[in-house]
């Protein structure tokens, strides 16, 4: 009964985990977008996988 609640608890949780690496990815791209840092801005987003999201 333990490991099913870890599992539980594992699943439910690391979806959150990589929403925070997307969000902070992103804030970060924005950041660097905002103070004129376009080529940083470009290269986290392409760093990060998210340049390919949809495709």
């Amino acid at each position: 009964m333990k490991r099913l609640r870890l599992a539980a608890l594992i699943a439910l949780t690391a979806p959150a985990a990589l929403a925070d690496d997307v969000t902070e990815t992103l804030q970060s791209a924005i950041e660097a977008y905002e103070t004129g840092d376009v080529k940083h801005a470009l290269e986290a987003i392409d760093y990060n996988g998210l340049s390919g999201i949809g495709r």
